[in-house]
């Protein structure tokens, strides 16, 4: 009994047992911090760009703002503008219409401040380049289709559209045609609804021009029916007749008048031969009792050569330098070596040229021989590389 007392005291009064070990969990790794997310706000601030006024610069602020709260711009856009030195592409993102809203606010800003500017890099949007303006020279459409249309054939129609388009062009720029009108004769045949959106005045009076060419072509063709009149001498003496030079180079002393009508129409007898003026341009001169510019307009040629006196003849300016270059000039306008169109520029250029030396004023005139020289030396080259003869 003692025995199994003791044992007891031993079992109850020896070492304690140890309790295994509590695993405590380690905290979890902390997450990396992400970028912060582009507000609406933020965007406004980035998408700015410069502006020079600080009121408009907060307007700016605020209408991006509301472009992108408004219309719900994607977080994906928002982000690209935050990463972006220059974010303006960023918005390509977004749909059409979100752009076109986001545009709209823009063009808003931007015409209340006229004296700021808009960089499609720095701000996504810029404005859109104004409407085209036309002008006479983008095309009148088809002249045969004007009322009354040209039913002739061959090198009737091609003379008489060569009258009228001379004569469309001129109502054109004299008139002033409004935009409408302009950018719908770019189809040529749609010539009949865009003669209606001319203004009345402008309508009228090219009716009466219309009708005035084709009376000139009815006349010419009446002229061509007697070809022994149609001669280059008979051609020149219908335009410089004596009576068209009545009230002409008053200016001049006798004996200087009398050359210069010699030499406007020997100058004028050679081209006709040396050119061979067609039938028809001889028979509107005579016809016409002496050179309309549209009987030149018709076949391609300027009736300003033809002015009293002739531009050969006029080709004097007191200017040495100009005279010659002048000279070179229009033999460059008659070289057949040339490409038609650079002949019809040269000649173009001699009319303007000549008309200019005539008008300059004495202290435009002291100087003008240096630009004379710069064109002559351009001339010869051309002749020099065409193989025309100066």
């Amino acid at each position: 009994m003692r025995a199994a007392a003791l044992i007891l005291l031993t079992v109850a009064c020896g070492p304690k047992a140890v309790a295994p070990p509590v695993q405590v969990a380690e905290p979890p790794a902390p997450r990396p911090a992400g970028p912060a997310q582009v507000t609406c706000a933020d965007a406004a601030v980035l998408l700015r760009g410069t502006v020079e006024d600080r009121v408009a610069g907060t307007q700016k602020e605020q209408l991006i703002t509301r472009s992108c709260v408004d219309d719900k711009w994607p977080a994906a856009v928002l982000a690209c503008v935050g990463g972006q030195a220059q974010a303006g592409t960023c918005l390509d993102q977004l749909a059409e219409g979100q752009r076109d809203a986001y545009g709209r606010r823009l063009a808003t800003w931007l015409d209340a401040h006229p004296n700021e500017s808009l960089d499609r890099a720095q701000t996504g949007w810029e404005p859109p380049p104004p409407p085209r303006l036309y002008t006479c020279h983008d095309g009148l459409g088809d002249p045969a289709l004007y009322a009354p249309e040209v039913t002739l054939t061959g090198a009737d129609r091609d003379f008489v559209v060569g009258m009228r388009k001379a004569a469309i062009f001129s109502q054109c720029t004299v008139n002033a045609w409004e935009q409408d009108a302009l950018r719908c004769l770019q189809d040529p045949a749609a010539v009949q609804p865009c003669r209606g959106k001319l203004s009345p005045a402008s309508h009228q009076a090219l009716a009466d021009e219309l009708a005035r060419v084709d009376a000139q072509a009815t006349k010419t063709f009446e002229a061509r029916k007697k070809p022994a009149n149609l001669d280059c001498k008979k051609v020149v003496l219908a335009h410089y007749a004596d009576a068209a030079w009545v009230g002409k180079l008053t200016d001049y002393k006798p004996a200087d008048r009398a050359k210069a009508i010699a030499d406007s129409r020997a100058a004028m007898t050679k081209a006709c031969v040396d050119e061979k003026w067609d039938e028809l341009a001889r028979a509107c001169v005579v016809g016409l009792g002496g050179a309309q510019p549209a009987c030149f307009a018709a076949s391609g040629r300027s009736a300003a050569r033809w002015s009293f006196p002739a531009l050969e003849v006029s080709f004097h300016t007191g200017i040495a330098e100009c005279d010659v270059m002048l000279g070179h000039l229009h033999a460059m306008s008659t070289c057949d070596k040339a490409p038609q169109q650079m002949r019809d520029s040269y000649q173009q250029s001699t009319v303007q040229l000549v008309e200019a030396y005539r008008t300059m004023t004495p202290d435009v005139k002291a100087n003008a021989h240096v630009q004379c020289k710069a064109i002559e030396d351009a001339l010869q080259q051309a002749a020099r590389t065409l193989g025309c003869a100066l």
